[in-house]
């Protein structure tokens, strides 16, 4: 086995991110190449060429001097741009097909269940209080999704579907859209009282 090394640094929580799950799909496809789920106290730094990671921890990247490509295995990237040491090598992010399909459905259920005072409508149920309380149509509230990624495009759209004043997705790359986006967020955060991240629905 000459092939360089596979190093798998995931630091998850849930089944999906189990570190042993991960190895286990590696192993069917990279024949040939070692796949080390670290810590493991059997290997060379120095093998590794390659990472497949999820949420690593500063500096655990910096310890391999002949790294050559970082796979991230999910769609966030935060923890490796806080990595003040990451390496200087190309960031591939891994996909399936249908990220982009069940992003949109997250983020259009949470517009709607803003929308539609769901969150208030069961605490109502649960206290046994029925007071009425309305909320306007769907074209009196603005939708906005924040991102320059593909998936964030696509809840505005399907939003505006539903009749919503719909944003397109805004990144730092579309400063006159982005501000708009910023400006929607910080309302919604002044009308509902709690921060929102990267989607929001605004009256």
């Amino acid at each position: 086995m000459n092939k360089g090394a596979l190093a798998l640094l995931v630091h998850g929580g849930t089944e999906n991110w189990s570190p042993l799950r991960w190895k286990n799909r590696f192993d069917d496809v990279c024949a040939g190449r070692r796949v080390l789920q670290l810590p493991d106290a059997t290997f060379d730094p120095a093998e590794v060429h390659y990472a497949a990671v999820w949420k690593p921890h500063p500096g655990e990247l910096a310890a391999f001097p002949n790294l050559r490509v970082i796979f991230n295995l999910g769609a966030g990237v935060d923890a490796l741009m806080a990595d003040k040491s990451l390496p200087d090598v190309p960031l591939v992010r891994v996909a399936v097909d249908d990220l982009t399909e069940r992003m949109t459905e997250y983020v259009v259920l949470h517009v709607l269940m803003h929308h539609r005072q769901e969150l208030y409508l069961r605490e109502s149920q649960r206290a046994k209080r029925w007071r009425r309380n309305r909320n306007g149509r769907p074209a009196q509230s603005r939708s906005a999704s924040w991102g320059s990624a593909r998936w964030a495009q696509t809840p505005p759209m399907r939003c505006a579907g539903s009749g919503f004043a719909s944003l397109a997705g805004a990144g730092a790359r579309d400063r006159s859209t982005a501000s708009i986006a910023l400006t929607a967020r910080k309302r919604c955060s002044r009308s509902c009282g709690a921060p929102t991240s990267w989607s929001a629905c605004c009256r």
